[in-house]
């Protein structure tokens, strides 16, 4: 054979070698598309999962903060009865040391002033 008939043959074989890079690049194109869609489509279904937590955080944050606040109006408002419930108690305390101590004054004075009468 001559030079010009192994050329061909070559080219030939050549031919179906290109056609499988070409394939195999326009599937390497294809499958990298693929997994850039399906990164962005992470990405998105992640930050929409973030920006979900965040609201859930901050609503919880409210009522937490709300109830609190709450707790904290409760316990004021408990230890303004218990102050107002402790001073009745010491008006009451105070009133009955002096009615004994009245008492006791006038059955001193008249136990005494009845010795003297007596006399």
């Amino acid at each position: 054979m001559s030079e010009q008939e192994k050329k061909p043959a070559a080219v030939s074989t050549a031919a179906p070698a290109t056609d499988e890079v070409r394939k195999a690049e326009e599937d390497l194109k294809k499958a990298k598309a693929e997994l850039d869609t399906r990164l962005e489509e992470m990405e998105k279904e992640f930050d929409r999962r973030r920006e979900q937590l965040e609201k859930e955080y901050e609503e919880k944050k409210a009522v937490m903060l709300r109830d609190m606040e709450a707790a904290r109006v409760m316990a004021e408002d408990e230890f303004e009865e218990l102050r107002s419930q402790a001073a009745a108690h010491k008006k009451e305390i105070i009133c009955g040391v002096s009615i004994a101590a009245a008492v006791a004054l006038l059955t001193a004075l008249l136990c005494g002033h009845g010795r003297h009468s007596r006399r």
